[in-house]
């Protein structure tokens, strides 16, 4: 039986093998929302809210 990847406990795992594929940590590391949304989504779907989301992940860890 298969298991839905939205409550498995594969579901980190798949998510850190998608990011290692497609080399997100050097878009990360240079904060370039646009290139990691497109290539997870194919476009810019979501693009503000990655933005607010990133902002205040850099106020909470004091990144700013």
């Amino acid at each position: 039986m298969r298991e839905n990847l939205n409550h498995s406990k594969f579901t980190i795992d798949v998510a850190g093998w998608h990011w290692h594929k497609h080399n997100l940590s050097a878009y990360a590391d240079n904060d370039d929302i646009r290139s990691i949304t497109r290539r997870i989504n194919g476009g810019l779907n979501g693009l503000a809210d990655r933005e607010a989301y990133l902002i205040k992940a850099k106020l909470v860890l004091s990144l700013s």
